[in-house]
């Protein structure tokens, strides 16, 4: 599994809980790392958080589909404005 959230606290945070929980999780800052580290890694699953420095989580997303990435992706995010709610982004049941 690998973990794509540039929030220190909360990338260790989710990765102390997924090794706990027997999962083999590593964890990068930025989409640029997840794709130098995805050739290696060859994660079942990945967590990418929606904001990222150097890129969308979405486009992160939309590249690793292109390249022909076909694992499970769940989205990380804090937004909760309503366009966000909208797009299916934060908000209670978002």
């Amino acid at each position: 599994m690998l973990v794509v959230e540039d929030d220190h606290r909360l990338r260790s945070l989710i990765l102390r809980g997924l090794r706990a929980a027997g999962f083999h999780a590593e964890g990068v800052t930025q989409a640029s790392e997840a794709l130098e580290r995805l050739p290696h890694v060859k994660p079942d699953v990945l967590v990418i958080d929606i904001g990222l420095p150097d890129a969308d989580g979405r486009d992160l997303t939309q590249t690793l589909r292109a390249q022909g990435f076909n694992a499970p992706i769940m989205f990380l995010t804090a937004r909760d404005a309503v366009p966000d709610r909208l797009a299916g982004f934060g908000g209670r049941g978002g």
